[in-house]
């Protein structure tokens, strides 16, 4: 009985995502924005901060296939040391429809990063270049019609 209804369950949600896509020629913005601050409860700890900004673009160049950039900086202070950074990320997603306004998707990244810590005054300028063929997973929200 279990996996008769499993099965049903998966032939509406699939039935869902065949009937609803996203058009070729849809543009979108997104992003993210965070800030944490936490102190450990022991003598001595220093607060540590942390935020970031990351503003995204995507175009969907085919139905239910999007290209996108995601330009991020971020900042912080960790046991007393400063560090900032800059990133830039450039990726492909494919997009599965679950309802008219959520989306499940997956893609690839290719991210560029760049980070600079302040340890005890003094600078050590740290730049990554990260190519990540990872998949990545996520869920969006269409907040209007575009």
């Amino acid at each position: 009985m279990k996996l008769k209804n499993f099965l049903v369950f998966s032939f509406v949600v699939f039935s869902f995502v065949l009937n609803a896509q996203i058009t070729s020629g849809t543009k979108y913005l997104g992003g993210s924005l965070g800030f944490t601050s936490s102190k450990a409860k022991f003598e001595g700890a220093e607060a540590n901060t942390d935020w970031t900004f990351a503003p995204e673009f995507g175009y969907f160049f085919k139905d239910n296939m999007a290209i996108g950039v995601n330009v991020g900086i971020s900042g912080g202070t960790e046991d007393g040391n400063d560090f900032s950074g800059f990133s830039g990320l450039v990726y492909l997603r494919k997009f599965w429809n679950a309802s008219e306004k959520f989306h499940i998707f997956a893609g690839l990244n290719v991210t560029y990063g760049s980070d600079k810590f302040t340890v005890l005054d003094n600078d050590f300028p740290l730049t990554l270049l990260v190519l990540s063929l990872i998949w990545v997973f996520g869920i969006i929200y269409r907040i209007n019609g575009l």
